[in-house]
């Protein structure tokens, strides 16, 4: 069980984690509203997603935390929907943010 810490552990430093900053948090929920808005990911679908074994994470592109989740499974249902709608808002967010500048 210690190996398996350390390896979630490990492997958080080495993925790195996709979220917004609060700034870029209000940012993203003021673009939802913009008509030229674009959902690249679904926030809802990764969320889903991440109930498997590791899918939330690559749907969103964060093949670190997939690779992570494969191998921590069954635990890795705990976080990967939190990781694959975070993912999402990335995405979303670096799709449309040229939208901040109209």
């Amino acid at each position: 069980m210690r190996n398996v810490f350390v390896l979630v552990l490990v492997s958080c430093f080495l993925c790195g984690c996709a979220s917004l900053r609060p700034k870029e948090l209000a940012d993203y929920k003021m673009l939802k509203n913009h008509p030229n808005y674009v959902e690249v990911k679904n926030e809802a679908a990764a969320g889903l997603l991440g109930l498997l074994p590791g899918v939330g994470s690559f749907y969103v592109g964060e093949a670190g935390f997939g690779i992570l989740d494969l191998l921590t499974w069954p635990f890795s249902i705990f976080w990967d929907p939190f990781v694959g709608i975070n993912g999402a808002k990335v995405k979303n967010y670096e799709a449309n943010s040229h939208l901040l500048d109209e």
